[in-house]
């Protein structure tokens, strides 16, 4: 798409171009969340298993359309409520669950939003903060930080609301703790690809 990827708009930063706003940033995260729904709707049934900010790409109006299914999978049928495959995806963006069982569900994809919302918010690859931080997820990173504002990008200080602000970055941490907290999945079964 002609607008590039989110990964390059957000990090690899071009003199020329403006800092994504915080309106376009928010208009971005919508449309991959509403992405995400689609593929876990009962008609579709996929789970993405890959997705991070590189799987974004952006029209030059910043509409977003996911990228890259490659690794995604069929969700579970017969009355499941996982899958069991192997492990795959960036360290950052993998539900632990899923990480040490390969019981894979669409809150994997859940965890991985809370992610790239995050770096939305942030304009922090969320892999490099946990491995400067020796921290596993968004959640022990930002109770490490103590405060959401300390953690904003710098370059739309004054774009976006107090409350606004807490409310994005309350909705990354709880998109990392429903999945963390995912009931139901077992760490015995056979792993598929």
């Amino acid at each position: 798409m002609a607008g590039g990827s989110l990964d390059n708009r957000l990090f690899m930063k071009n003199p020329s171009s403006q800092p994504l706003s915080w309106g376009n940033r928010m208009k971005i995260a919508l449309d991959a969340a509403k992405g995400l729904a689609f593929l876990h709707s009962d008609e579709v049934n996929v789970i993405f298993r890959d997705f991070k900010s590189s799987s974004i790409f952006l029209s030059l109006n910043n509409d977003a359309k996911l990228y890259g299914l490659g690794l995604a999978r069929n969700g579970p049928t017969g009355g499941e409520e996982h899958v069991f495959t192997r492990v795959m995806g960036i360290t950052g963006y993998v539900a632990p669950e899923y990480a040490a069982s390969g019981c894979l569900t669409a809150k994997c994809d859940v965890y991985a939003f809370g992610a790239v919302l995050f770096e939305i918010i942030t304009s922090r690859r969320m892999k490099d903060v946990i491995h400067s931080a020796g921290k596993t997820s968004v959640k022990d990173w930002a109770i490490m930080k103590g405060q959401y504002l300390s953690i904003m990008d710098v370059e739309i200080e004054g774009q976006y609301s107090i409350s606004g602000a807490e409310k994005a970055a309350n909705l990354a941490l709880q998109s990392q703790s429903q999945a963390e907290h995912a009931s139901g999945c077992c760490s015995t079964g056979t792993a598929s690809d």
